[in-house]
């Protein structure tokens, strides 16, 4: 279990090295192709959430995102012997719990007035829409959610094995 925690450690010491060299050597209105027409980096201060929804709510995010680390730890703790001989629920709890402090730090600087908020720096462009702006953290907390989903809808067996030993005992009955 403790490989979980690990993990989710070095992905937030991850997001916010690179939050500080972006913060340390991009402007604000700096842009910079990766690859062109598609990916760049660039520099931005986000005081809501996704698509910068909740703007200027940064103590109640900053709150949301606690609450929701702890209830990640919880469900990891809780929900670890469960995840045994599967290793995709685990690095899924690590990713998801990564993200979440990661940004939950910068959250919680800015309410302090050590930031202007949680810094977004990678854009792309699908088409002629361009996404919005994110980080190594939403990066982290989606593709554990997404990876989680789909490992609890198509491969846990374990919810799926009690319902047939409940199934078994009413044809017993």
């Amino acid at each position: 279990m403790w490989i979980i925690f690990i993990i989710a450690c070095a992905i937030c010491l991850l997001d916010q090295a690179t939050k500080l060299y972006v913060e340390l050597s991009l402007k604000t209105t700096s842009h910079v192709d990766i690859i062109d027409g598609f990916l760049y980096l660039t520099k931005s201060y986000n005081t809501g959430a996704g698509w910068s929804i909740m703007n200027d709510n940064t103590l109640l995010l900053a709150l949301i995102s606690l609450v929701a680390t702890i209830a990640l730890i919880y469900f990891t703790i809780k929900r670890f012997k469960t995840f045994k001989g599967h290793v995709l629920p685990g690095i899924c709890m690590a990713l998801a719990l990564g993200g979440c402090v990661g940004n939950m730090v910068d959250r919680f600087m800015t309410v302090f007035g050590v930031r202007d908020g949680v810094i977004d720096f990678v854009g792309m462009y699908i088409g002629s829409y361009s996404w919005p702006i994110y980080n190594v953290a939403d990066i982290s907390l989606v593709l554990g959610i997404v990876l989680f989903a789909i490992w609890a809808l198509f491969f846990d067996r374990s919810n799926k094995s009690e319902n047939n030993v409940v199934e078994d005992e009413k044809k017993d009955a």
